[in-house]
């Protein structure tokens, strides 16, 4: 075990060790989780999406990088079309530390809820579907996460993932 003094001293080896391992730590996949849902609240209809960040050891780490979440809206045929994009900036260490939820490992995300960020209508429908409230088809929603981030080599690395909520 080194002293004190020896890590001071060993400040310059440290970094360069530092350098060569790059992070090991850092996210090599991500998963929008299953604790993903809609919610209706006074402020307006909301997708609460949950973003989980696993290391190659498969445990949950927290990661900074450039997190996109988009909506897509099924076309019924297997294909489905992009509705709207949100973009957070998790390098920003209050954005961060602001959105990660400790107890799920996952940052919580809050999409629409508000005039600014409403959600199309045809969320709100199946919100109202699962309500008892309105008719019509059943309709997948799906949720689409891309991580922009830097991976333990210290290279930059782009991960992605997909979650549908049916209602």
């Amino acid at each position: 075990m080194q002293q004190a003094g020896d890590l001071e001293a060993g400040a310059t080896d440290a970094s360069a060790v530092l350098q060569a391992i790059g992070n090991p730590f850092a996210p090599t996949a991500i998963r929008v989780h299953p604790l993903s849902h809609l919610s209706r609240t006074a402020a307006g209809d909301k997708i609460v999406c949950h973003v989980e960040m696993r290391d190659r050891w498969g445990d949950p780490v927290k990661g900074a990088g450039y997190l996109r979440v988009s909506l897509y809206r099924s076309l019924g045929d297997g294909n489905a079309q992009r509705e709207l994009d949100w973009n957070i900036d998790l390098t920003d260490a209050e954005t961060n530390a602001g959105l990660y939820h400790p107890v799920t490992q996952t940052y919580r995300v809050q999409l629409g809820g508000g005039p600014g960020g409403a959600l199309p209508g045809w969320v709100s429908a199946m919100l109202d579907r699962a309500e008892g409230t309105g008719s019509g088809p059943r309709q997948p929603l799906e949720i689409r996460a891309t991580l922009r981030t830097v991976g333990p080599s210290g290279r930059e690395t782009t991960l992605n993932d997909a979650f549908v909520i049916e209602r």
